[in-house]
């Protein structure tokens, strides 16, 4: 068991802001916090480790612990509305149950145990029972209760009308239960009624009981009462921004799985006749609360408002995000927009396992301090009694108004909600087959499992087997944490970001983290501030927003890197009103692990069609020149080098020897894997676009994704059959100046690490992001970013990178034989005269007078590198590598020449010097 867990109130904060923190440990328990910020989540042996840094500027806080009590499930409630079930009464609604029987589950009422003396219930309740029937309940003020039951099984996805009846004059209780058989809900085998035909149940008794139901009780529909305080807290902000005032919710029990339509009241007994016209339309004669779900959807059906048609306005409210926007019992598949037809959408769909907020108390509130570095950050917790502990993850964003380094890192936060809590290994059936293992059981794993109050992923069926749609991150996400390790692979997600973040510290790369709500929230003008952006492994979840401030940023001639694969692909809304919500449909051809039911794929949060963004038009291609191709999670693999590698774009492969590169990585083994993107014009890949690698060595675990399937045959699937089934390296040159580098793999960020990170991974990437900046117009922000501060490397906070690049119409050897010798600089003109001092020193007499020193370290059989140990220039640990590699045709041959150094006066950057000098040299070949 986990002794201390959290969650904070937000994922993206600046300095000067509030987080706060909402931490669940036993009650009395001594627990302490702490600010870390998180380098390298990862703690497999072969890699870097885990790696944290204290903020020592922060003061640590000694705490006590506190149960906190997590009420999921979702439901519909009104407060203090008991005054409608008061005197005689009828309950009805349409319901479409998914799972009834096993467990009693409420459809409408307000019954609970705190109105008697001896605790027993009063109230009035028309409910589903463990068997499967339908009753209708009554308590007295004395604890007496009566119910009626229809004994008939209500059908799984059939639409019935359910009423309850109860008139205190006699004492008689009457209850219908009406099957609602429709071409378009339910089966209709031998052993079903003929379509059309409606089954009726009627049942009636005589009791003397009375039904008592306090008029400041709250009426809820889709659970029943537990306990009448104790849930939580609406307040008018967000989703709720409509709400008049705070609510305090009860805590719930028995809810309901399935649909719920037109639930009412009416402050009369109504007969037989008068039940069975509720089957299509609801009968206005002394209505007291009906609840029209449809109401207002066609404009916003995001809302948590339910409408209430009667007089008395009881409008009720929506309790961990059920499923709005979904087909009603009028649904006849004409139309597959709600918004077109909002009264063939007159249901929501309930699940006893909702969540949108814990609801938590709040633990602890940290002002972050101004001059801390963007980053990823975490609060950790941990009780010294007994060594237990937890680190909850969030994200120091730049000052809002400005940027503090020349790169972005775009944590994709959406993604981690998607993704959020998923226990593969436990509740997926293909576990097993997907990973081609034994899949990895954490700690965080079997917890979720048994407190599955803590919310679902989008990968994850409901209770009732439909699908997640909607995740929340106001809860511990527990695969979302430094050292867990995912069940496929080692690492997914958050933790294989971090392989990114712990590469730009060990190069000294000087960065500013950004999140998927930032970039949602402010758009192209906040990226427009960095001279590049970097993505993470897997971006996998978008919204338009985010996909117009990337097309934005790009067209506005910025540099992107994209380091994964299945990236900007499915369909995502942030509720319009709440960050912590997204909503995903998944529907059509796609890798999914669920369908939308029919005629639900288009989003409840914006109107819109839901599925894959290939499907709406805008494939990846259009950011990163790749799209979806396949996936693999038995191994990884390596790539090879392609002809469009030696051209124009050699560059990106200096220092890199032999056709091959990537056969190492914490990610399976390799560089290439886990899930896969190759380039495609036909699926939008720019034409101008250069595909310098791809991968090889696939096994026929590898799969190609479901959207490239158009029929079954042998020879299709596997990676050793299907050559879709692979990775592709691309870059391009945007029409606006700036460029794109896309990995095609989820697996490239494991490699950077490899050998100290002092691998050809690492060497690629890290000629692109140099290159990159160079390029750039946007220089360093002055004043900003490089303040003495605690939780500062103390190595340099921008490294300067120059390089250039010439293809020669010579073999590689033989132009190698020419400009090779360390000694012999005859070839540059500005070099007037060499002094070779032993093997390994040369002293450079320059045309203008000036000298400069230069030390050999490193010599391969077409490359050298050199470090310059003094000159007039201002920097300092300049290293520079001259190389000559081969063509694809063998007559051509490619020669570059890169620098890396520290400016000593960054207003006085000699970058203009260095490339001048590198042009003149190799134009001169």
């Amino acid at each position: 068991m986990l002794e201390v867990i959290g969650y904070p109130d937000k994922f993206s904060v600046a300095p000067g802001e509030e987080i706060s923190f909402h931490v669940d440990a036993p009650d009395g328990t001594a627990y302490s916090a702490d600010l870390v910020r998180l380098i390298h989540g990862d703690v497999a042996p072969e890699g870097p480790g885990f790696k944290i840094e204290e903020v020592s500027s922060v003061e640590p806080l000694e705490l006590r612990g506190r149960r906190q009590v997590t009420d999921a499930g979702s439901y519909v409630v009104a407060d203090r509305a008991g005054e409608v079930l008061d005197g005689p009464v009828t309950l009805s609604a349409r319901v479409w149950l998914t799972a009834p029987g096993g467990r009693r589950q409420v459809v409408l009422g307000s019954m609970h145990g705190a109105a008697s003396a001896d605790g027993a219930l009063t109230g009035v309740e028309l409910a589903i029972e463990v068997d499967g029937d339908v009753s209708f309940s009554v308590g007295d003020a004395d604890g007496r209760v009566a119910s009626v039951r229809t004994g008939e099984l209500v059908e799984p996805n059939v639409w019935h009308l359910l009423a309850g009846v109860h008139d205190p004059s006699d004492g008689t209780l009457r209850i219908l239960q009406r099957r609602i058989a429709t071409s378009t809900n339910g089966s209709h085998g031998p052993s079903r009624s003929p379509l059309g035909a409606e089954r009726e149940v009627v049942r009636e008794i005589s009791t003397g009981v009375v039904a008592h139901v306090p008029a400041d009780w709250p009426v809820l529909a889709g659970a029943g009462i537990a306990q009448l305080t104790g849930g939580g807290l609406l307040r008018p902000a967000g989703r709720y921004g409509s709400l008049p005032g705070t609510m305090e919710l009860p805590i719930t029990r028995d809810n309901l799985n399935g649909k719920i339509e037109a639930p009412a009241v009416h402050g009369m007994a109504l007969g037989a006749d008068d039940l069975a016209a509720l089957t299509s339309e609801v009968d206005e004669r002394g209505l007291t609360l009906w609840w029209d779900f449809a109401d207002g959807i066609s404009v916003d059906a995001s809302s948590m408002r339910v409408t209430d048609r009667a007089a008395r306005e009881r409008h009720g409210w929506l309790v961990n995000a059920p499923n709005r926007a979904v087909t009603g019992s009028a649904w006849n598949g004409d139309s597959v927009v709600y918004t077109a037809k909002p009264d063939h959408y007159a249901a929501v769909h309930f699940h006893d396992d909702d969540l949108d907020d814990c609801r938590w108390d709040v633990a602890a509130v940290l002002t972050v301090p101004l001059g801390l570095r963007s980053g990823a950050y975490a609060l950790r917790l941990r009780v010294p009694e007994t060594g237990a502990y937890d680190h909850v993850p969030f994200f120091v964003r730049p000052p809002r108004d400005r940027a503090t380094s020349r790169v972005a890192v775009v944590m994709p936060t959406a993604t981690y909600m998607a993704y959020a809590n998923f226990v593969g290994p436990i509740d997926y059936p293909l576990a097993q087959v997907s990973a081609a293992k034994v899949p990895h059981i954490e700690p965080e794993d079997t917890y979720l499992a048994e407190h599955r109050e803590l919310g679902l992923s989008v990968y994850d069926g409901h209770n009732d087997g439909s699908g997640v749609s909607i995740s929340s991150r106001l809860r511990p996400i527990l695969s979302m944490r430094p050292e867990y390790r995912y069940w496929i692979t080692s690492t997914w997600a958050f933790n294989s970001d971090l392989y990114l973040t712990d590469w730009l510290e060990h190069l000294g790369h000087d960065y500013d983290v950004l999140t998927d709500e930032d970039v949602h929230s402010e758009g192209a003008d906040l990226l427009a501030r960095y001279a590049t952006v970097l993505t993470g492994s897997h971006p996998e979840y978008s919204t338009r927003r985010m996909l117009d401030a990337y097309e934005t940023y790009q067209a506005r001639g910025g540099h992107f890197i994209y380091f994964g694969a299945n990236g900007f692909y499915w369909v995502t809304n942030y509720h319009p009103d709440d960050l912590s919500l997204i909503e995903v449909r998944k529907g059509e051809a796609a890798v999914r692990a669920w369908n939308c039911l029919p005629g639900e794929v288009h989003n409840a949060f914006d109107g819109l069609q839901g599925g894959t963004w290939r499907h709406r038009g805008r494939n990846s291609t259009h950011l990163t020149g790749l799209s979806f191709t396949g996936f693999t999670f038995d191994s990884s693999t390596y790539y090879r080098r392609l002809p469009d590698s030696y051209g124009p774009c050699a560059w990106i492969f200096s220092g890199i020897r032999g056709d091959t590169f990537g056969d190492y990585g914490l990610l399976g083994g390799g560089a290439a894997g886990l899930e896969l993107d190759r380039a495609d014009v036909a699926l939008g890949t720019p034409r101008r676009a250069y595909v310098l690698a791809t991968s090889e060595g696939f096994t026929d675990q590898a799969m190609p994704v479901n959207e490239d399937v158009l029929n079954i045959a042998r020879g299709i699937f596997g990676g050793d059959q299907n050559p879709d089934v692979r990775s592709d390296l691309v870059y391009y040159d945007t029409e606006s100046g700036g460029s794109v580098f896309s990995t095609g793999s989820i697996a490239w960020l494991g490699a950077l690490s490899h050998d100290s990170y002092d691998n050809d991974v690492s060497r690629i990437t890290r000629n692109v992001l140099e290159r990159q900046l160079e390029r750039s117009s946007i220089r360093a922000p002055r004043g900003v970013g490089n303040e003495a501060d605690v939780s500062k490397p103390s190595r340099p906070w921008l490294r300067a990178s120059v390089l250039d690049h010439r293809t020669c119409h010579v073999p590689a050897d033989e132009l190698w034989e020419r400009i090779g010798d360390f000694g012999d600089y005859d070839w540059l003109t500005i070099i007037d005269h060499v002094e070779l001092v032993g093997d390994d020193l040369r002293r450079l007499s320059i045309s203008n007078g000036t000298t400069v020193v230069e030390r050999l370290l490193d010599r391969t059989d077409r490359s050298y590198t050199y470090r310059i140990d003094e000159s007039v220039l201002p920097f300092s640990d300049y290293v520079s590598t001259l190389a000559v590699e081969p063509g694809a045709d063998p007559r051509v041959s490619v020669v570059t020449w890169t620098a890396e150094y520290v400016p000593t006066e960054p207003e006085a950057d000699p970058a203009t010097v260095i490339v001048d000098n590198f042009r003149s040299g190799l134009a001169q070949l």
